[in-house]
Parts: structure tokens; C-alpha cells; sequence
């Protein structure tokens, strides 16, 4: 078997190498909990940072991030009911916190739908109906676009904004609102051990509707376990020493399962930002030293004209990834000019694919740009 892609020209399939070939999890049930448990447990991974609130300074080591992660799944069981089955809507800005209800949910067989914060209440409604949701975790600036459902809300965000809502809210008694922080108190030892199969489904994320309305697309616990493993192209560098700038949406799924998902279970740390603006992001990777860059086009666009770039010491970058888009030659030029030990690579992912189809050779000023972009390993991918 190849252990480099190729192209059959009469079916028109590129393929991924096939050697080596990804190990085979042979347990049925596992899911990307238990995963990420598994891929972390050796010792030196315990007091590690996995996540911080890059506004913020707030961190939770691998540890923590377990155990906050049973904390929650106990208080959606105990709380609010939430079984194996069930779908919980994020509607959120990134946060750190993010991940942890993910991960919450999927332990529980439960399944995470994720909506962007800027749709309006109808859009928001469309996705909640036809994703069945029960319950939605969001910040308190978006509660009037989710109060006419019906549903109990869960508040991310500052403690005192929050507070304030809530306690106004308990009053109307219009609907039920709760405190994300609450969910923390709950004993972890009290999370439900469920036994949930890898092809169950763990995400159930919505595509651009490029071809008419958006459209549920599901995403096995086998399909992000799986994607990780593919992903392990990188820098030569510990895993341990990684540091991923987690700027792009956690809805979608470049954000959540090929950053946030893979990055975790391989033992890196995951910096979070709620959105992007320039000099927020290099203060970001000037103050934690962050290593990787997932961006898109528009991003790399500004790190290459914005004067202001010059003022921040970027030199711990060691990988630039771009996605979304393709990037011009001229741009990664430039790039690569002003950056000559930056790798650069670009990456080809759908959420109808459920995971990254291509990436791109690095590049760095020294090298060509005539060579393609390469499917992963085990991945196919059909022209038609």
C-alpha cells in the first residue's frame, strides 16, 4: 500500500497514504471524553495547561479540565435532566468553558448542536427545532433571541452580568435560567458512567446552507476520535510544547473539532479568544508564547500589510495554518517574506466531511510552490 497520496485518473480519487496506516480503536464504546482521557493521562500532563481565557489569564490544566468536564455532566443529569440522546444547543462566543459542555455532553451520550451568535432569532429557532434541542447554554446579551422557546438557559459569562439576569429572570418567571458557574459545584464522582458507542453521534454542527437552507450534518464520536488521530502533520516539536490560538469560531467545525478537539487530546494547549482583532491576537501570542496559528485568508492578509505587526515579538510562532479559503501565491510570498522561519501551510476541510480532506505541503521562503496539497492518511477524495 502507498504510504504517500496518489491519484487514479480513470476514477478521478486522490488518496491519502494508507501506510501507516491509522491504528484501529477497537473498543465500540468509546467516546471523545474518554478519548481525550486515555491520550492524556500520562503524569506530565496533569498540572499542563489545556485551555486559558486569553482575555482573561484563566486556566485549567488537563486535570482540571477533566474534572470539571464530570462536574458539569453530573449537573446537566441532575439538574436538567439530560440523557443519552439528547441535544444541547451552544450558542456562545468562544470561552474555555466551551469545550467542557462539549465534552460534558458527549460523556453523557448526549449530543452538542452549535449555532452562530449572530443569527437571529429565526435562525436560531429553525436549528432548535430541527436539531430537537433541550437545553441552551449561551451568554446573557442573547437572551432575548432564545426566550420564546421555551427552553431552560444556561449563562456563560461575567459573574455579576450574569447574576443580574438571572435574579431578573427568576422573577418574571418567564423562563428558566441558571448559572453555568452552578453547574461546577456539582461532585464529579457523581457524573453517570455511560456506555456510549463510537458511532454514536457526538456533534451535530450545520453547514453555510451554500445550497439552499443550512443542513444538520452529523459528526460521530469515531469521526472527531479519528480526525485527531489523522492530524498529525505539525512543527518538530514536543506535543507538550504546543500552543494553539483558538480565535476562530468554536461553532464551526475548523474551531471545534480540527483546533479545539485535536489539539486537546494530542496534549497541547489551546488558547482562546472570543473574536478576532489584531492586536488582541498578538498580544495573545506575545504574552503565551503561542506556537500555532490556525487562521484564514483575511487574517494572514493583515499579518502581512498591518504595519502593527512589527510591534510585537511573534517569534515563538513556529506554524501559520490557513483554511477557509485558499490564500494566494502572492500572499504566502509576502508572508513568508516577513516571517522566513514561519511554515506555512493551508488545509481543505467541510463539515459534510466531518473532518480535514487535504493539507498542504509546508512552506517556507526556501521552498517551491508547485507542490499540491495532500490528502490525510486514510482520507479519499472524488473529483467530479
Amino acid at each position: 500500500m502507498a504510504s504517500y497520496s496518489t491519484y487514479d485518473s480513470e476514477a478521478g480519487v486522490y488518496r491519502g497514504p494508507l501506510r501507516p496506516a491509522l491504528p484501529e480503536i477497537s473498543d465500540p464504546y468509546v467516546d471523545i471524553f474518554s478519548f481525550l482521557c486515555k491520550n492524556t493521562r500520562d503524569p506530565r500532563y496533569r498540572n499542563k495547561l489545556a485551555l486559558i481565557d486569553g482575555l482573561t489569564g484563566e486556566g485549567l490544566s488537563f486535570h482540571d479540565l477533566k474534572e470539571k468536564v464530570r462536574a458539569v455532566a453530573a449537573g446537566l443529569t441532575k439538574r436538567f435532566g439530560i440523557v443519552q440522546g439528547d441535544v444541547v444547543l451552544i450558542l456562545s462566543p468562544n470561552t474555555i468553558w466551551f469545550p467542557v459542555v462539549a465534552y460534558a455532553v458527549a460523556s453523557l451520550g448526549a449530543i452538542t448542536t452549535t449555532a452562530n451568535p449572530a443569527y437571529t432569532e429565526r435562525e436560531i429557532l429553525k436549528q432548535v427545532q430541527d436539531s430537537k434541542a433541550r437545553l441552551i447554554v449561551t451568554i446573557p446579551s442573547l437572551l432575548d433571541r432564545v426566550r420564546a422557546f421555551g427552553l431552560p438557559v444556561i449563562f456563560f459569562g461575567d459573574a455579576e452580568a450574569v447574576a443580574q439576569v438571572v435574579a431578573k429572570e427568576e422573577k418574571s418567571a418567564a423562563v428558566q435560567v441558571s448559572r453555568f458557574s452552578d453547574l461546577l459545584t456539582f461532585d464529579p464522582a457523581e457524573a453517570p458512567r455511560v456506555a456510549v458507542r463510537q458511532d454514536s453521534t457526538a456533534v451535530l454542527l450545520y453547514s453555510s446552507g451554500t445550497t439552499g437552507l443550512s443542513k444538520g450534518v452529523v459528526l460521530t464520536h469515531r469521526n472527531c476520535m479519528y480526525t485527531a488521530m489523522q492530524f498529525q502533520y505539525g512543527p518538530d516539536l514536543e506535543l507538550r510544547q504546543r500552543v494553539k490560538l483558538m480565535l476562530l469560531p468554536m461553532f464551526h467545525v475548523y474551531g471545534l473539532i480540527i483546533v479545539t478537539f485535536c489539539q486537546l487530546q494530542r496534549g497541547s494547549t489551546v488558547v482562546s479568544l472570543p473574536k478576532y482583532e489584531l492586536e488582541l491576537a498578538l498580544r495573545t501570542i506575545e504574552k503565551y508564547r503561542v506556537t500555532d496559528f490556525p487562521a484564514v485568508p483575511p487574517i494572514v492578509l493583515a499579518l502581512a500589510k498591518q504595519k502593527v505587526v512589527g510591534n510585537y515579538d511573534l517569534s515563538s510562532l513556529v506554524e501559520l495554518t490557513s483554511g477557509a479559503a485558499p490564500l494566494g501565491k502572492d500572499l504566502m510570498q509576502e508572508v513568508a517574506r516577513l516571517f522566513p522561519s514561519l511554515r506555512i501551510r493551508q488545509v481543505w476541510a467541510l463539515s459534510r466531511s466531518n473532518n480535514t480532506v487535504s493539507v498542504s505541503h509546508l512552506f517556507q521562503l526556501k521552498n517551491l510552490f508547485h507542490k499540491p496539497s495532500r490528502c490525510l492518511k486514510n482520507q479519499a477524495s472524488f473529483l467530479q
